[in-house]
């Protein structure tokens, strides 16, 4: 699925927003540098590549039916590229300065990277849903880092508790978004119940909390 698709790795993934705080650093935080960061589909590009890749091999696979396949990839990568515009479109009416994110993990380094965000760092420093909540030291030095990053908001996920994040977000004294679809699609009915639905839900909460 992720042939062709250029990995990303944790050194490059902050690259994206050099000139703001690595929050998590300052909290003496493990970056995982050199890491290949797993969320690709979090690039709407990536997602596209990754339809042409299944497309392929279910050809190659089932040759009867390439022109079956071939045709429903061609009508959702079209929902794609109507999609990876729109995303754009949003990242693109916020200054320059408010484009930065600070989430629960280090999940939106393709995101960033594909739509012109800045990285400032994530309150629990790992790629995986099963990193340890910081501590009290630690939020501490989160919270001084993110004032002196100035990130407008912080950002909750679908897969993590919101507890620390608010706590951030009040003792910051900064916006605390809704969450955000990471790791997993949501349940059947909500905003992430796909992936189109998902990436429209994510774009449109950011857009709005770094809008204001």
């Amino acid at each position: 699925v992720s042939a062709g698709i250029e990995p990303l790795m944790a050194a490059e993934e902050h690259e994206a927003g050099a000139d703001a705080s690595h929050a998590t650093e300052a909290a003496g935080a493990d970056q995982h540098h050199g890491e290949p960061d797993p969320h690709i589909w979090q690039s709407v590009s990536n997602w596209i590549m990754a339809a042409k890749n299944v497309r392929s091999a279910l050809a190659t696979a089932d040759p009867a039916n390439a022109e079956v396949f071939s045709a429903n990839a061609e009508a959702y990568i079209a929902e794609l590229q109507k999609l990876d515009v729109e995303i754009f479109a949003q990242a693109n009416a916020l200054p320059a300065e408010r484009r930065v994110l600070f989430t629960s993990h280090d999940a939106l380094g393709y995101f960033a990277a594909r739509y012109g965000f800045k990285v400032a760092g994530a309150a629990l420093a790992s790629f995986t849903t099963e990193a340890s909540d910081p501590s009290a030291a630690q939020l501490a030095e989160l919270v001084q880092a993110i004032k002196a990053a100035g990130v407008p908001a912080v950002f909750t996920e679908n897969m993590h508790s919101q507890q620390v994040m608010d706590q951030i977000a009040r003792e910051a004294g900064i916006s605390f978004a809704r969450e955000l679809y990471t790791d997993a699609l949501g349940e059947p009915g909500s905003a992430g119940e796909t992936y189109l639905k998902m990436m429209r839900s994510n774009s449109t909460v950011i857009a709005a909390a770094l809008g204001r």
